[in-house]
C-alpha cells in the first residue's frame, strides 16, 4: 500500500499543481485503510504494479491519452471493488 500511496502522490507533485497536491494527499490520508484491504491480495498488488509501469511508461513518453486511459481504468478497478 505504500507504494501504492508514492506513485499516485509523486503523479500528482510531477504537475507541479500544489493545489491538487493538497486536496488528494487528505484523500489519500483517509483511504489508507481501503488500500490496506484492497492489497492483501497479492494478485490484485501485481496488476496494480503492471498498471503503474504501464502508467508511468505513458507519462515519460508523453502519450497524455494514453497515460489518461490507463488511469482511468486503473482507478475504476479499484471504485469497482469497493461497490
Amino acid at each position: 500500500p505504500q507504494y501504492d500511496y508514492d506513485f499516485h502522490m509523486d503523479i500528482f507533485r510531477a504537475t507541479h499543481n500544489d493545489l491538487l497536491v493538497r486536496l488528494v494527499t487528505p484523500f489519500y490520508m483517509m483511504s489508507r485503510t481501503r488500500r490496506d484491504v484492497f492489497f492483501k491480495n497479492q494478485s490484485r498488488c501485481k496488476v496494480s504494479h503492471r498498471q503503474h509501469l504501464s502508467m508511468y511508461e505513458a507519462v515519460a513518453s508523453r502519450a497524455r491519452q494514453r497515460a489518461m486511459d490507463l488511469m482511468s481504468a486503473h482507478i475504476g478497478r479499484v471504485e469497482r471493488y469497493f461497490r
